[in-house]
């Protein structure tokens, strides 16, 4: 579809600038009519996002949610163009689908800054917040620097302050977005009453504010920020009808002591309130350089891992499992590594973690799943092994609506058996959500794919639950495994379950197996399968070839 787009007349000659995104948000397309626009060779643009020439990065953010939700957006936004001066465009963004199933978006713009300034209220548009009536960015921005100038002047401290509204998004997945733009309003307001008469504040983007408050001290700062926190700890926003409490994340920094510029004190403002975000008792905090440096930090590393992305920095290894009582190898788990071009490889601890609190993990959880799904069709032909592919769900992959429609998009565009795709979600995701997630894990077993309840036994550890759920596996975690030959408990813990599982109709794979007295054990419990270091550790796919072709294990009679 994509190359059949690329050859019709409306692509090469429309005026309107159209742009083509694989199902990640990567540009793999885009008309000459899109290069002009935007000052950006087809070549720059190759892998890239919108957010190449987007002037409010945020509003891109709102858009896509709204695009996973309905499948359609229409709108008008601000693009900045490469030699830096900014345009009004109407955008459409459309969720299509080529014939092999895969997912991509068309995004159509056109360029309205010229018909705009001809219109009524042009002006008021370039100065004013369209949705809470505050001053616009570019107003915010130019009189926080006359503030500024006027500090320096006077030797006055200068406040800055970034609000966001915490978990506002659940508020428009919950009300609504035209809900949500009310409460917007409400909450532009109040804050608004609350601070200094001759404070400025401004909506930034999306649910984010600033408050800049001149010839001020701490003291004063701290007293009208615990104003605005009690105010929202004690009064609720009426939505559509339901009293609601929310909660804000809110960074100061303070000139000239916490930066001599505004991009300074923006910059710095803004990471306090990350810090702020994660902290889970405060809501707010004042600039601290050594715990800023973390968060920086943490900023560089999410933009390394939005690159590796998009520049197949990713690579999965895959750790051989073994059928216990006849050695013969009967699949692998895929595991991801970051295979960093300056710091090396990089294990999954050190970014999943980032990658689920950033929303990185849904395209990063979507390439795991084609990989893996390649993988097996090339060892299908390779081999002629009916191996499985076990792949890690994570929560919010798991939470995600369209998971079951991707996976059968996925394992038609391999042309693989779904029998050879093993899906591994924890105790702790199905239970959270246990009545909305059954019903998931039925259409996914529907679709012949084998489950496997991860980690068992550090969660909720019910097997009494077991019986609700439709799944295939039990995979018992390390921590029982490495403890069973010194500890009576974990050795009895183990062969409990294997026996209940079994009497359910599940079959058992035991983690962590580093000797071969584990082994043997575990064979004597009737365990059905194993994985760990004395199998084989995680390896690249070309030692995962050569140690089925030389397998050690075949054959053994490991239960006697």
């Amino acid at each position: 579809m994509v190359n059949m787009l690329s050859d019709t007349v409306f692509f090469q000659k429309t005026s309107n600038s159209v742009i083509v995104l694989d199902e990640n948000g990567f540009v793999i397309d885009i008309n000459e009519a899109g290069v002009k626009m935007s000052g950006y060779s087809k070549e720059e643009w190759l892998g890239k996002t919108l957010e190449l020439i987007s002037k409010n990065p945020q509003d891109n953010k709102d858009v896509w949610h709204i695009v996973e939700k309905q499948e359609f957006w229409e709108g008008e936004l601000w693009n900045r163009h490469k030699e830096g001066y900014d345009y009004l465009v109407n955008r459409s963004i459309v969720k299509s689908k080529k014939h092999d199933g895969t997912v991509i978006y068309l995004v159509l713009s056109k360029d309205i800054t010229e018909s705009r300034k001809k219109e009524k209220g042009y002006e008021d548009m370039l100065t004013k917040d369209g949705l809470t009536e505050l001053p616009s960015k570019q107003l915010f921005e130019d009189n926080f620097q006359n503030l500024l100038r006027m500090g320096r002047r006077s030797v006055e401290r200068v406040a800055l302050v970034s609000i966001d509204i915490a978990r506002f998004q659940s508020v428009n997945d919950s009300f609504g977005y035209d809900n949500g733009d009310e409460v917007l309003k409400e909450i532009a307001q109040r804050i608004r009453e609350l601070i200094p008469n001759d404070a400025i504040m401004a909506r930034i983007n999306s649910d984010i504010f600033m408050v800049a408050c001149p010839d001020t001290t701490y003291n004063a700062t701290v007293s009208w920020l615990e104003n605005v926190k009690d105010s929202f700890r004690h009064i609720p926003f009426d939505i559509d009808g339901v009293d609601t409490f929310l909660s804000l994340h809110m960074g100061v920094g303070m000139f000239p002591d916490d930066g001599k510029t505004s991009q300074e004190l923006i910059r710095n403002a803004d990471m306090t309130r990350s810090r702020v975000k994660n902290s889970s008792s405060e809501m707010y905090q004042f600039y601290k350089p050594d715990k800023n440096a973390q968060v920086f930090e943490k900023l560089i590393m999410e933009n390394n891992l939005r690159k590796a992305l998009q520049q197949s920095e990713l690579e999965l290894y895959y750790q051989p499992q073994i059928n216990i009582e006849t050695g013969d190898v009967t699949g692998v788990e895929a595991l991801i590594r970051w295979n960093h071009p300056k710091l090396g490889l990089i294990s999954p601890m050190s970014f999943i973690p980032l990658a689920e609190e950033t929303g990185l993990i849904l395209p990063i959880g979507e390439w795991t799943l084609r990989e893996g799904c390649r993988q097996i069709k090339e060892w299908e032909g390779k081999f002629g092994l009916p191996l499985t592919m076990a792949i890690n769900l994570s929560p919010k992959q798991f939470a995600n609506k369209h998971l079951v429609q991707d996976i059968a998009g996925i394992l038609e565009e391999y042309d693989i058996p779904s029998k050879n795709l093993e899906l591994e979600i924890t105790e702790h995701a199905v239970m959270e959500r246990e009545d909305n997630y059954i019903d998931k894990l039925q259409q996914l077993r529907n679709l012949g794919i084998v489950l496997s309840i991860d980690d068992f036994g550090t969660g909720y550890s019910s097997l009494s639950y077991l019986a609700k759920f439709p799944i295939d596996f039990l995979k018992i975690d390390r921590s029982f495994v490495l403890k069973m030959l010194s500890s009576k408990v974990d050795s009895t813990i183990i062969y409990t379950i294997i026996a209940m599982a079994h009497e359910l109709g599940l079959d058992v794979v035991a983690e962590g197996v580093e000797s071969e007295d584990h082994l043997k054990m575990l064979g004597g419990m009737k365990c059905d399968y194993a994985q760990g270091y004395h199998i084989a550790k995680p390896m690249r796919k070309e030692e995962v070839e050569e140690f089925i072709k030389s397998n050690p294990f075949k054959k053994k009679n490991l239960n006697q």
